[in-house]
């Protein structure tokens, strides 16, 4: 019997900015979101590297921020990757 992995993911949230809001994720976890939310048509802009290994996810006024968090959610709580 083995043990379940610890959840990967439990470190994502979404950070409050004056332009809109931001998630900061590693670089497999950024690409998979940056899909997600192209799928759910919320836009965003993804910068590389903004720490060794991480990536920004920014989201601008426009954005439904409640949406942005409901699909954040969605995929924290999704099993597999």
């Amino acid at each position: 019997m083995t043990l379940p992995t610890r959840n990967s993911k439990h470190y994502l949230h979404v950070i409050d900015t004056l332009s809109g809001c931001t998630i900061l994720a590693l670089e497999q976890h950024a690409a998979e979101l940056e899909a997600l939310f192209g799928q759910r048509g919320l836009s965003c802009r993804r910068e590389a590297d903004v720490h060794p290994g991480t990536d920004a996810l920014r989201f601008y006024n426009e954005a439904d921020r409640a949406k942005v968090r409901e699909v954040l959610e969605s995929y924290k709580q999704a099993k597999g990757s």
